[in-house]
């Protein structure tokens, strides 16, 4: 009795691997997704001010 894939009745086919350009599909997907990450945390505190002075003072109370 065989054990392994050494010895089969069936050709079994060999994989040719990822296409080249579905290999830099996935390394211009994974640098955007860097970039974009990168470009959010950069502009995070940009024109953020906390307590924002310059807002509008709405009343809470009274008659619409």
């Amino acid at each position: 009795m065989a054990q392994g894939s050494e010895t089969s009745e069936y050709d079994i086919p060999q994989s040719r691997g990822i296409p080249p350009f579905v290999q830099w599909f996935g390394v211009i997907g994974l640098f955007m997704i860097v970039f974009m990450g990168a470009i959010t945390i950069v502009q995070a505190g940009e024109s953020h001010y906390w307590p924002a002075q310059d807002t509008p003072k709405i009343p809470l109370s009274g008659s619409l």
